[in-house]
């Protein structure tokens, strides 16, 4: 019988696009869109690497309410737009039901700091309203490290929430378990304001996420701006909202801080780690940059398969002896609309 060999691919065989700045920090992107990893050193910004397939856990969606509302992702596969890349930044660029949209993601050249740049156009007849959420995964670790079991690695990251006086609440994450003698930290906002934060996925993809590939949290619902410090940790974000006549224009900026080595637990005085961040972003300066369509897969456009629920007529057929069978008001989890998983059925023998 022949034997035939594989191999999974490595990171050299995805086709990464980098950016680097002097202090060695880099973002990669896959050719799906993608950013696959930020990285300082053998420190990596992100829980979880993305991948060729599915994309990656952080993302950046645009919220619009009235008639035809959305949840719109506009970076990484899910877009499926135009993207482009330059030695400092990489563009990803669409429009949908009228609503033309551009994301730029710059890193600067000399400080840990990186922007998120994001331009709403309505070319709609009528009045839009419309906001925008950032989320980023967390690990601060080394891969090894967060790679072995991420939710294990997550539950040494504390979080602070921090009230600036102009862009509100910024999100502080320090990595509490030592990484070769350093504890990284980051910091995340709004530089026009934030009007909601989250800390953890468990925040955000509920139920409607799994039943509808979509953020359980539709334009006009705020993020539940509490801390939760739990094994999906990441940096989430909700700007605030604004109505858009005809062909006018909205934009947003998120940022992220970066510091190799915080000695101490985060406070109010680190705020001024990023004093210089509203006068960095009014630096930013428009950058042609080509642009063409990502490389996609047909699995990245095909629906989860929803399961449907068992009746108890069935329930009783299939399962005539059952044990431990565990219950929400009433119902057996699997049965509870509450808690339909997508694609997966669950009960305890």
């Amino acid at each position: 019988m022949p034997i035939e060999s594989m191999r999974t691919p490595r990171q050299d065989d995805l086709g990464l696009l980098r950016i680097v700045n002097e202090t060695g920090f880099s973002i990669s992107r896959l050719p799906n869109g993608a950013i696959f990893a930020m990285e300082h050193g053998r420190i990596m910004i992100n829980q979880s690497l993305a991948s060729p397939i599915a994309g990656g856990m952080g993302r950046l969606c645009l919220r619009t309410g009235g008639h035809d509302p959305m949840i719109l992702p506009i970076v990484g596969p899910e877009a499926g737009r135009r993207i482009g890349a330059a030695h400092d930044r990489f563009v990803w660029q669409g429009e949908t039901s009228g609503v033309r949209h551009q994301v730029g993601l710059w890193l600067h050249p000399g400080m840990n700091l990186w922007l998120w740049r994001l331009e709403v156009i309505n070319g709609r007849r009528g009045t839009l309203p419309c906001d925008a959420v950032f989320i980023q995964d967390l690990g601060l670790g080394e891969q090894s490290f967060l790679m072995s079991n991420e939710a294990y690695a997550c539950q040494y990251l504390d979080h602070y929430i921090a009230r600036h006086p102009r862009m509100d609440c910024v999100l502080m994450s320090r990595q509490n378990l030592s990484q070769d003698g350093a504890h990284p930290w980051i910091a995340h906002g709004c530089v026009e304001g934030a009007a909601g934060f989250a800390t953890d996925f468990r925040q955000l993809m509920g139920p409607a996420y799994r039943d509808a590939d979509q953020l359980d949290c539709s334009f006009g619902t705020s993020l539940p701006s509490n801390r939760l410090q739990y094994e999906t940790a990441c940096a989430a974000l909700q700007s605030k909202a604004t109505a858009l006549a005809p062909g006018a224009t909205a934009t947003w900026t998120f940022f992220g801080r970066y510091v190799p080595d915080h000695p101490a637990a985060s406070t109010d005085a680190d705020l001024a780690l990023i004093s210089d961040v509203e006068r960095v972003s009014k630096e930013w300066t428009p950058h042609r940059v080509a642009l063409s369509g990502p490389t996609r897969s047909f699995l990245q456009d095909a629906p989860s398969v929803v399961a449907d629920p068992l009746d108890q007529a069935t329930i009783k057929a299939r399962y005539p002896r059952r044990t431990h069978v565990e219950r929400a008001d009433g119902q057996i989890l699997w049965d509870c609309p509450k808690f339909c998983v997508r694609g997966r059925l669950t009960i305890t023998l």
